[in-house]
């Protein structure tokens, strides 16, 4: 019995020795090799702000994201005075990143960046039968370090930590001040 129970044993470590040798000796499936990424900013829309980014592969290791959005809202807003009145604000954006994959690559890795981005705003505030018409305009510049995830079906998640440049000009002001570069993204890679 117990030459039977050796044998046994001995045939099914054999076999676990074979299928694992067979397991290993099969090759992984490739990855897809994506060279677009459509992304959206979900954080933007309680403005509401529809941002939306499309990252082009130009290496397998380099990106360039171009970033458009557009959004309008009404708020009101109480005067010193304590009459209330309704502010309407238009809201556009239009940049680009450059993007190098310094750990990883396109689909999956660190992300070492730059960032342009132009902010136009328009609009007015009413009181009464008196409207008072209101615009501004800004360009940020600057760098961040970010990371983005793709999954095997393509879902992506990104997101970018960095410092900016912001200058801010209006009908009678201007100004230039460090911010913080914040981006979340999500979307689909194809």
């Amino acid at each position: 019995m117990a030459s039977g129970v050796r044998a046994l044993l001995a045939g099914c470590a054999a076999l676990c020795v074979l299928g694992g040798s067979a397991f290993a000796l099969a090759p992984a499936p490739p990855e897809p090799e994506r060279t677009v990424s459509l992304t959206l900013a979900p954080a933007l829309l309680v403005h509401p702000v529809v941002q939306l980014g499309a990252e082009l592969r130009v290496h397998r290791q380099a990106g360039v994201s171009l970033i458009g959005g557009y959004g309008a809202a009404d708020e009101e807003v109480k005067a010193a005075d304590g009459t209330r009145s309704t502010a309407s604000r238009t809201v556009w954006t239009a940049g680009a990143q450059g993007r190098y994959y310094g750990l990883g690559h396109f689909d999956h890795g660190l992300q070492i960046g730059f960032e342009a981005l132009y902010t136009g705003v328009t609009g007015g505030a009413s009181r009464g039968p008196i409207t008072v018409s209101r615009a501004g305009e800004g360009l940020s510049l600057g760098p961040f370090i970010g990371y983005k995830i793709t999954t095997l079906l393509g879902l992506t998640f990104e997101g970018q930590l960095g410092i900016k440049r912001a200058g801010i000009a209006g009908p009678n002001s201007a100004m230039s001040q460090w911010v913080p570069l914040l981006n979340g993204n999500v979307g689909w890679s194809l």
